[in-house]
């Protein structure tokens, strides 16, 4: 049979949500988050937020050169590309105040890519 733990002290359950917690502050409501709990090192994430933005980054580089060759927007939606625009700039305002790296470069990167295709959108329409 297992002793009760004396008072002030903590259980192996408690212990570990101690541990995810103050391992990690900012994302104390995200205890579960199996990342957290398997004490995936910090790196890792920023690297896998590195690859996610890489992706989701150079997903507009075809679409640029294409402009960019044919000079051809007729396809694009104006109104799209002005919301998602505005969107880059908001997560890159987000990534800014929060910190997070991986965010900032690759909102920034796609704004200019973005950015890029909405002029050439307004000037060949």
């Amino acid at each position: 049979m297992q002793a009760k733990p004396l008072l002030g002290q903590r259980t192996a359950v408690a212990q570990e949500r101690y541990l995810a917690v103050t391992a990690c502050p900012a994302t104390a409501a995200h205890v579960s988050n199996r990342c957290y709990k398997s004490g995936m090192e910090q790196l890792a994430i920023k690297l896998l937020g590195f690859a996610a933005a890489t992706c989701t980054t150079l997903a507009y580089a075809p679409q640029f050169i294409k402009v960019w060759r044919t000079r051809s927007t007729e396809d694009i939606s104006l109104g799209m590309f002005l919301v998602m625009l505005l969107g880059l700039v908001l997560w890159l305002l987000y990534g800014l105040f929060s910190g997070d790296v991986p965010l900032i470069i690759a909102n920034a990167i796609t704004i200019v890519l973005a950015g890029g295709i909405l002029f050439m959108k307004l000037k060949y329409g």
